[in-house]
């Protein structure tokens, strides 16, 4: 039995997370599982820099790959250990930062600018061509919610979208090793 003990195992529990939300729900295990979604995705990264387990030169490239920080003082804070041995004009990664931004926001409870700006369902045709043998047609429609966030300076954007990205760049980040 595997135990959450490093970054890959917590992806794993992320991608188990995200697998798990039912879009048509919309109640408390739905706003947990964005929570819980939300909070891995911001610490998988620092349990991977952080790892004496990994490689010296990997855990610089996850640095150079996913810093969440813009602010120099912030990147001296974090990266103290690494601050001479990575580059001076450290990337942003904006998607981890906007994770970043949205725990620590919710962490010191300054939950007005972050909310979901829409609940309301999305309806999707889909139809197939009508075959016989194996082939299995479906028509009707499906319903699903998004979960739409609004930033400090007014952005909005998809919340379960910027999951699915971020998880998409650390399952081919963490593949590497």
């Amino acid at each position: 039995m595997e135990y959450l003990e490093n970054a890959r195992n917590l992806l794993e529990k992320i991608k188990t997370e995200r697998n798990s939300l039912n879009a048509k729900v919309l109640d408390k295990s739905f706003s947990f599982t964005i929570f819980n979604i939300a909070v891995s995705l911001n610490h998988i990264f620092e349990w991977f820099y952080k790892d004496s387990a990994q490689d010296i030169e990997l855990r610089k490239k996850c640095i150079k790959e996913f810093n969440p920080y813009e602010i120099d003082r912030d990147k001296k804070k974090y990266f103290k250990d690494y601050i001479d041995q990575i580059l001076v004009n450290l990337p942003v990664n904006e998607k981890q930062k906007q994770i970043r931004l949205i725990c620590n926001d919710y962490k010191h409870f300054k939950l007005a600018y972050i909310a979901k700006s829409e609940e309301k369902p999305i309806y999707l045709s889909v139809a197939g061509n009508m075959r016989a043998g194996n082939i299995t047609s479906v028509a009707g429609y499906y319903e699903s919610y998004s979960c739409f966030i609004t930033d400090k300076y007014n952005n909005h954007f998809d919340l379960l979208m910027l999951f699915d990205d971020l998880i998409t760049e650390w399952t081919k980040f963490l593949a590497q090793i």
